[in-house]
Parts: C-alpha cells; structure tokens; sequence
C-alpha cells in the first residue's frame, strides 16, 4: 500500500521533531552531569588565552568537564574531594596524622611552610609568590640531555654569548612573610641531607625533567641516557658524601603494574600512556625518597586517577614505610606557546581553563584530589605545578608546549626542591 503525499508528510514531521527532542533531551543531561560529560569538538571555534598575540584556533578538546558552567564544575570538584577523602581513609586512616617518614619536623608545620612557598598571588591579592624580572640572574648550567637546550641553540645564533634569554631572567618569590631557607643550592649540603639515600623519580615526560635538573644539580658532568625509556641508575653525590644513586622510571599514571604495559589513546596529541613497571619490591629495595607524579590522561577518569595513586602509595608504603614521599602536583601547557614573551600576573580563570585542551581544564581538581591522597599516605604535596601556570614563555615550543627549555623556569623547581629538602631536617635556618 502507498501513503498519500501529505500522511508521508506528516510522518516525517513528527519523524524530526522527536529526533530533535532526543537530542535536546540529552545534550541537557550531558551538560547538568556532575560525574561524565562530554565535550562538543570545539575545533571550528576561536579563544583568547592572555598570553596570545592573536586569536588562534581552539585545539579538539575531548575533556571531562568542558561543557559544564562554573558552579557545576566547582560542585563536580567537592564531589571528588570527598570521594578522595573516603577512598584516602579507608586505605591509610589516621597512621600518618602526626607523622611524615623522612622528616623530623612537625607535620603541619612542614606543609605549611612548604604551602607558602609555592602559593600563587591571585587577582586582587597582595600576598602570594611571584615571577619577578631580575637582571642578575644566575642560570643553573644544563649539561644532560640536548633537547632541552633547544631554545638556547636558537637564541645563541644571533645573539652574544653574554646575552641571556627573556625567559632565564624570571625567579620565583615566595610571599615576603614566608621566605625560603636558602635562596641558592649547595650541592654539598643537599649530599648531607640525602645521606646516602638514592632518589627513584617516577611519571611522565614531565617528570623526567625533574630527572635532569637533579642530574644537572647533583653531578658534576653529564650522564648517558638512551632516551626516558632507557635510563639506568646515576651515581649522584660522590666523596666525601656517602654514595647515592637516581633513577628515573617513566610510569605516566603511577600504576602498579608488574609488566611493561604501553596502552594507547585516541585523544590529541598522539602519543602512548606509558606504564614502566617500577613497583616490584627488588626495585623499591635500593631507594628511599621517592619524586612522584600521576599525570592528567584523557583515557583515565577520576576515579581511575586516585584510584591508581592510592593503591600505589600503599604498596609504597608497605615495602618502604619510612620513605620520603614528595609528589610533584601537575600543570596545564599553554597552547600556541610561541606567542607567549613574559610570565602572567595571575592564573587563569575558569572560563579561560574551560578552552584548555588536553584534558588540562581538569588539572586543579586532579591535583586537589591527590593532595588528599598523597598526604593520607605520610608524603608531601608540593605545588610545583601552579606557579608553572604562570609560564606560557619559556617552553620548547611548536608542538611541545607543554615541556620547558632548561636552564628556563624549572630552574625554580631545583631551588625549591633544595629548600624541601632542608625543610625535612629543621625550619630554623
């Protein structure tokens, strides 16, 4: 049997009609969702980021949180605090209240002093750290791996060797009424305080640069390394110091696996999830101040992430109960980074995170739940990351804006990780 013109008509009409109703009906639930909610492909869209001398087009951003309204994402942010807080004491309960292994200094003493020098000024705000341009700056000589050099290689073709890049001649100024220990690393007194404790870092590629200013600090010539992947241990502070070692292992989300797993994602950039396994008791044996990181991934959510921190920590905690734990909270890159010449006054805001792509809108909540973690498990969160949000200048730049060229702003992380380290023994300077 065949339909008039206008039954066929009407069919098709209500046909469109209810197709559109689903999609309105579940693009609201998408956007009110405080647990997962997709992004639209915001790649046909263009965003302002301060450090942009123009408009550029927005990066795909499949994110977690991109389409939710402030309020929602500050709900979605409690959410997970609290849920990081049960699964925190159910796994370690009160046993590090009083106490951080490796230390010998009151626990809330040490978070706090360690709290204020990391602090961000924000807008409004007199008090906080800064980046302040000084023209007498002592640069931390880079002499490992050679990519990181890069800006260095680039400027030095057309310019003297007395001069020095904009990006070197920024130092990080803790609040006036928190002041560090020392302002300058003696590699000598940071032999004393390891003691002969090696150091085993862990994370993302990040991470690894953490490898080579501990190198750059604590040795007095370069290492071989064959890429991250095949870096073995380094002998660090020699006589008269009692020896010590520091190995770097590239495990991006801190899992415990027991087997080389590399599991790839489909986000942008192309890369691997890298999970070296680093957590067998033989390898844990040799080493007793641990660096630690769990980068921000787009395949792992957030109950995946503290999930894999916790786990992680405990069996930390039970083949090394008295290791020093610092972990190293995480940072958002600064897209199209080229156009960037001079540090931000203040950070982001959450509209301007919102066109962060990456998964990087995600990073404050992330590092807030690992706080709670990391501290429930006897270590110590370090800021590292926020101030890094000040510093669109100073990457490798091109596609890598999320790395930085060294010397450069990381310098700041050796200087701050030295005053870590003397915190862990007194805050009397």
């Amino acid at each position: 049997m065949v339909m008039s013109s206008p039954l066929l008509l009407r069919l098709l009409a209500v046909v469109v009609v209810a197709l559109v109703l689903v999609v309105l009906f579940t693009s609201t639930l998408a956007n009110r969702s405080l647990l997962r909610v997709p992004i639209a492909n915001q790649a046909s869209g263009q965003y302002d980021l301060p450090w942009y001398k123009h408009a550029h087009r927005a990066l795909v951003s499949p994110l977690l949180a991109g389409n939710t309204t402030t309020s929602e994402r500050q709900k979605l942010q409690e959410y997970w605090i609290n849920a990081a807080h049960v699964l925190a004491e159910r796994t370690f309960g009160d046993k590090y209240k009083d106490n951080i292994p490796g230390t010998h200094v009151d626990v809330t003493t040490l978070r706090t002093a360690i709290d204020e020098w990391t602090r961000v000024a924000k807008k409004g705000e007199t008090s906080g750290g800064r980046w302040i341009y000084s023209e007498n700056m002592t640069t931390m000589q880079h002499i490992q791996d050679e990519y990181y050099n890069t800006c260095d290689h680039h400027f030095y073709a057309t310019h003297s060797s007395s001069d020095m890049r904009d990006a070197v001649r920024y130092r990080w100024q803790p609040d006036q009424q928190h002041p560090l220990l020392a302002e300058d690393v003696d590699r000598d007194r940071w032999c004393e305080l390891l003691n002969g404790r090696s150091i085993m870092i862990v994370g993302d590629l990040v991470q690894y640069q953490i490898h080579e200013l501990l190198l750059d600090v604590l040795r007095d010539g370069p290492s071989v390394c064959y890429g991250e992947m095949g870096c073995k241990p380094h002998t660090i502070c020699q006589d008269p110091h009692p020896p010590a070692t520091l190995r770097y292992y590239r495990n991006d989300i801190l899992a415990d696996n027991k087997e080389m797993i590399d599991s790839h994602d489909n986000g942008h950039p192309s890369a691997s999830v890298v999970l070296a396994p680093f957590m067998h008791k033989f390898m844990l044996r040799e080493y007793d101040v641990y660096i630690l990181n769990a980068a921000v991934v787009i395949s792992d959510d957030d109950d995946s992430f503290m999930q894999h921190l916790a786990t992680t920590l405990a069996t930390l905690r039970q083949y090394k109960p008295n290791a020093l734990v610092i972990y190293r909270s995480s940072y958002h890159g600064h897209p199209h980074c080229d156009d960037a010449n001079m540090p931000l006054d203040q950070p982001l805001t959450d509209i301007e995170q919102r066109r962060l792509p990456y998964g990087w809108s995600e990073i404050t909540r992330r590092n807030a739940m690992a706080r709670i973690i990391v501290e429930a498990a006897g270590g110590l969160f370090v800021d590292l990351g926020a101030m890094m949000e000040l510093r669109p200048d100073g990457h490798i730049g091109g596609q890598d804006c999320l790395r930085y060229c060294m010397p450069g702003p990381l310098d700041a992380w050796g200087t701050l990780l030295y005053n870590v380290m003397l915190a862990t023994v007194s805050l009397v300077d």
